[in-house]
């Protein structure tokens, strides 16, 4: 069996699960965080369990949105260990982050406390926010991502998925 071809399509599957879930979760998050263009202010681990059908093509079992991190072996440990650690340098929480935010929100009731209203983006500027700190961000994870291996966006000319997302935006 051609593993790395197995991998490819377990990979593809779970892209597909999550986009399924993208307009969910998109509002979601932007109910609970209106003013965070960068997409960062939130995260969650989730659990993906996968089986292999007689033809070996993957097939989502389920997916578990509270994985247990309980360690009962050395191995369990070892792997659990370096996935939580991982996942919290991926986050890139830090003081200078903090302040920033903090800074940026004293800012904007400053002004609206000024001038009575509050400032608004246009479309075009949130796009370009949106845009530049999604850039930042895969610059960081692409240098901080430990054991994780990005699945998506994947590094080729063509998106794949594009037309999964488009619909399901």
């Amino acid at each position: 069996m051609d593993t790395h071809q197995l991998k490819r399509k377990i990979n593809d599957c779970i892209v597909k699960t999550m986009i399924s879930g993208l307009p969910h979760l998109t509002s979601t998050y932007r109910s609970c965080q209106p003013e965070s263009y960068a997409g960062d202010m939130c995260f969650e681990l989730l659990g993906f369990d996968v089986l292999l059908n007689d033809q070996a093509e993957p097939v989502v079992l389920e997916i578990n949105h509270t994985p247990s991190f309980t360690t009962d072996t050395p191995l369990d440990h070892h792997i659990k260990y370096n996935y939580i650690r991982d996942a919290l340098t991926l986050l890139n929480v830090n003081e200078k982050t903090k302040h920033e935010i903090i800074r940026m929100r004293r800012e904007a009731c400053q002004q609206r406390v000024v001038t009575g209203k509050k400032v608004k983006m246009t479309q075009q500027d949130r796009d370009a926010a949106r845009k530049q700190a999604v850039d930042r961000k895969l610059l960081f994870e692409q240098n901080n991502r430990g054991g994780f291996q990005r699945i998506y966006p994947t590094e080729q000319e063509t998106d794949p998925y594009k037309k999964f997302i488009d619909y399901a935006e």
